[in-house]
C-alpha cells in the first residue's frame, strides 16, 4: 500500500532509547487496552507478561542522532522493569510527528515523561 513505512528490525536495549514525547497516558490502548503502566509493570515483573507480548516497538534517529520511540508507554514498562533487550523496528524516514515536539530533557538517559492519570485511577 501507498505510504508504508520502510524498517529494519533491530535487537536494541530499551535504555538506549530515549522517549518523543513529555507526558504519557497512564494506561495502554490497542491490544493491552486497559491495562495500566503499572500492571504491566508488575506482570512483566512477574512473568505474566514477556517483552514480546507487546507489538515491537518502532523507533527512529531524530535529527540530531536521538534515538527515540513513537511507542512511550512500551518504552516506559521496559525501561522501569530494566528490561535489557527487545526486538523493535527502526524506521528509516519516520513520519513527521503530530504531538508537540519532544522536551528538550527528554534528550537525556534519566528522563522519563509524566504519566497523566486519567479514567478514574
Amino acid at each position: 500500500g501507498r505510504g508504508r513505512m520502510s524498517f529494519s528490525w533491530v535487537s536494541i536495549n530499551p535504555a538506549n532509547v530515549r522517549f518523543s514525547q513529555g507526558s504519557i497516558a497512564s494506561h495502554f490502548s490497542d491490544e493491552h487496552a486497559g491495562l495500566s503502566l503499572r500492571d504491566a509493570c508488575s506482570q512483566l515483573r512477574n512473568g505474566t507478561l514477556r517483552p514480546s507480548d507487546f507489538p515491537p516497538m518502532r523507533i527512529y534517529n531524530d535529527q540530531n542522532g536521538v534515538l527515540r520511540s513513537y511507542d512511550n508507554r512500551r518504552l516506559w514498562v521496559f525501561r522501569k522493569t530494566g528490561v535489557t533487550n527487545v526486538n523493535a523496528q527502526l524506521l528509516s524516514n519516520p513520519p513527521a510527528y503530530r504531538a508537540p515536539p519532544p522536551p528538550p530533557a527528554s534528550a537525556h538517559a534519566d528522563f522519563f515523561p509524566k504519566v497523566r492519570f486519567e479514567g478514574g485511577v
